[in-house]
Formats: C-alpha cells, sequence, structure tokens
C-alpha cells in the first residue's frame, strides 16, 4: 500500500513538475499569520505604527519614564504610603531585583519600530497606493520613537544593547546581544534622526495627532536633548531654532487664519501659548493646547 501511494505521489510531481511538487508539500500554518504575507498594504504598517504608540503609552512604559527620571530628583519625596521597593528608589538603593530594573517594555517598541522599518519598503512596492513619501514619513516617525526609547534606556543605564533589525524568526543566538558604549548609541541615533528629520510630518490634519504623534518638529526637539547630552551644545542650539522657527510660523499662519483670535502670543519673538484662552478668564488653557490639540 506504501508503494502505491509512494508511485501516485511520484507521478503527480511527474505530471505537474518537480518545482510544483514541492509547492504542493510546502504547506503554511492554517492557524498562524506569516509575516511575509501580513504585510500587503499601507494598513498593516499603520498598524504596527500605532502599536508603537500603544507600547509607549502603557504603564510599563510610563512608570519606568517615570521612575527612571523625575522621580530619583529632588523634586519628590517619600510619603506615608510610598512602598518599600519606592523608598529604596528614592534613597538610591537599587537593587537588581526591582522590578523597575526591567527594561523589556521598551525593547518591545523597539522591535515594533524594527518590524516596521524592515517591512515599510517591501509594503510600498506591493501596495500602489502606499507612496513613497508616506514610506518616508513613517519610517522617520517610527525612527524617531526608536530613538526615543534608547534615549530613555541610555539615561538610565548608559550602555545597553543595541539593536536595529526586527525579531522576525527563532534564532536566540541572534538576541544575545552585548552593550554598547553610550557614545556609539547616542552618535547613531543623531546621525539617524539628521537623514530623516525632514522627512517626517509637518503637522497632521488632525489636530490632536500633533501631540499625539511624533512630528518634525518633535524630531527636532529630540535631537536637542540628544545633542545636549552627547556634549555638542551648539548643534543643540541649532535645534532649538528649529523648534521655534516652526512654530513662529505656525503661529503667523494662525495670524493669518484668525486675526488676533488666537490662544498664542508673542513673547519677546518667543511664540508662547496664553495661559487664559481668548475672551476668557478661566485657566489651563496651556495644558490643553499642548496635551489636547497642538
Amino acid at each position: 500500500m506504501k508503494s502505491i501511494v509512494k508511485h501516485t505521489a511520484l507521478s503527480l510531481c511527474l505530471a505537474v513538475g518537480l518545482g510544483s511538487c514541492s509547492d504542493f508539500f510546502d504547506l503554511l500554518p492554517l492557524n498562524e499569520i506569516v509575516l511575509e504575507s501580513y504585510y500587503t498594504e499601507e494598513n498593516d504598517i499603520t498598524s504596527v505604527i500605532n502599536s508603537c504608540y500603544a507600547g509607549l503609552q502603557s504603564q510599563d512604559c510610563i512608570l519606568r519614564m517615570a521612575v527612571w527620571g523625575e522621580f530619583r530628583s529632588d523634586n519628590i519625596s517619600e510619603g506615608s504610603g510610598t512602598s518599600n521597593e519606592d523608598v529604596q528608589l528614592l534613597r538610591e538603593n537599587i537593587l537588581p531585583t526591582t522590578a523597575y530594573a526591567e527594561w523589556a517594555p521598551f525593547y518591545s517598541v523597539i522591535n515594533r519600530c524594527n518590524t516596521v522599518m524592515y517591512y515599510a519598503p517591501l509594503v510600498q512596492q506591493r501596495d500602489p497606493n502606499y507612496t513613497e513619501s508616506e514610506m518616508r514619513a513613517n519610517l522617520a516617525e517610527v525612527k524617531a520613537l526608536r530613538a526615543l526609547c534608547y534615549f530613555y534606556l541610555i539615561r538610565a543605564y548608559r550602555d545597553v544593547p543595541f539593536v536595529t533589525e526586527p525579531s522576525i524568526d527563532d534564532d536566540v543566538k541572534k538576541y544575545r546581544i552585548a552593550a554598547t558604549p553610550f557614545d556609539s548609541i547616542i552618535g547613531f541615533l543623531v546621525t539617524d534622526l539628521e537623514a530623516v528629520k525632514n522627512d517626517a510630518v509637518r503637522r497632521y490634519a488632525d489636530k490632536s495627532a500633533n501631540t499625539a504623534r511624533m512630528t518634525r518638529t518633535g524630531i527636532y526637539a529630540l535631537l536637542a536633548d540628544l545633542y545636549l547630552w552627547k556634549g555638542d551644545y551648539d548643534a543643540c542650539v541649532e535645534s532649538c531654532d528649529q523648534v521655534i522657527e516652526a512654530k513662529l510660523n505656525q503661529y503667523n499662519e494662525e495670524v493669518a487664519l484668525y486675526g488676533n483670535n488666537t490662544d498664542v502670543e508673542l513673547f519677546k519673538e518667543y511664540p508662547l501659548i496664553s495661559q487664559h484662552a481668548s475672551g476668557s478668564t478661566r485657566s489651563g488653557n496651556t495644558s490643553t493646547r499642548i496635551f489636547g490639540e497642538g
């Protein structure tokens, strides 16, 4: 019986060609998404970009942003309800067993960014509606998000594993990576962002996206901070000037459209959001504009 089956299979192969025989037996898993088949259109890239933001907005990331930064400054003091773990952190007694020492949440976002960079060019070839300029804007956006993640990591740990390729296979050896020096990482990030900053979206049509997503001005601001930590103060000032110029242009556009009925005012030639909404004495307008509309 086995001999009959073998001969039947062989006959089929000879009938349709040996190449087709290989395809016949090369079955894809029915209960899994094959990555190469998933990335076919722009929406697939957009979905992963959204997941990058979702990761950064997760409690795991936000808590570490606070604990690694402002939490350890003189602006924060322990209270009666402060946990023992937090008390030890405030006293600079940091143990490897603390939950805040885990950096996996940031590397998860980094991997999603790397995935977009890897597959976006392929999708741009497959989807005729996904233009090159849109792809370049997406790449600039995720490169900035990746740089932001690494910026938090190197300020907290200094030398960290530096990964620029996505984890898309099961080769565990690829992910046992030694730490890369602080200076090498920050140098790479600066060069990387300088190359793509002008590809980023200047302002989104949806005003809320201007504070919810990375923009060209956001990259200028991130570069200013990176240059500051790099010790390149002239470049830091130049990046700050680019932020001011972008905001000044935005102010001039608003004045041209709405006249003086705008919440932005010039203070010594710098466009700043006024504390009170136009025509109102109620405070809090600054927070709304910064975190609500942009």
